[in-house]
């Protein structure tokens, strides 16, 4: 898919596969996008290991995307 959005600084995109959306509810990720603002690196591989943890099924993917201008 292509969309376009338009940012401000400071927006956090997230990027993944089905092998972490499927496994982490709306709710887990954005509490910890809220959480870990700070440290995106860290962030995804929270988010991996708690894909892992509800069953690991698939790939698991993740990009996180700071817009900083």
């Amino acid at each position: 898919d292509v969309q376009q959005h338009h940012t401000k600084r400071g927006d956090i995109y997230l990027i993944c596969s089905d092998g972490l959306s499927d496994l982490v509810s709306l709710g887990e990720l954005e509490n910890m996008l809220r959480q870990g603002q700070a440290n995106l690196e860290h962030t995804g591989r929270q988010m991996v290991a708690s894909a892992n943890r509800n069953g690991g099924l698939d790939n698991i993917s993740v990009l996180l995307i700071r817009v900083n201008s």
